[in-house]
């Protein structure tokens, strides 16, 4: 199911309502054009599974809102891919890297305009 960015929390929320109390993963894609988040949610009762996208047409400044309120494992997922997308999640308190700890850079190494130029490359 594709929504809208401002009705991701509200979406969520009537999942977990419904049941879908375990958040499997949350993936960033990036199509040049635009980034998209799909959210990955189960019911650990029924089994069932749902997939939700996120468009997300502001690929100078993706802004979305966070949803650890309502998964708190979210968590890592959003640290992530701020990390890796640059992707911002509104409302998270702690944005500290995980990965790339020394990085000082505001490229975002998994996009596909990112170039791995000398500058980037590890010194032998």
């Amino acid at each position: 199911m594709e929504i809208q960015k401002e009705a991701l929390v509200q979406v969520l929320e009537e999942y977990k309502k419904k049941g879908f109390d375990y958040l499997k993963k949350v993936l960033a894609v990036d199509y040049l054009s635009y980034l998209e988040l799909v959210y990955i949610i189960y019911n650990t009762e029924s089994k069932e599974q749902a997939l939700v996208t996120v468009k997300l047409s502001d690929t100078a400044s993706p802004l979305v809102d966070s949803i650890t309120r309502i998964y708190p494992s979210s968590d890592w997922h959003e640290r992530e891919i701020h990390e890796m997308f640059g992707i911002r999640f509104k409302g998270r308190k702690n944005m500290e890297r995980l990965l790339l700890l020394e990085w000082n850079s505001e490229k975002f190494p998994l996009r596909k305009s990112f170039e791995w130029g000398a500058e980037y490359r590890k010194k032998e």
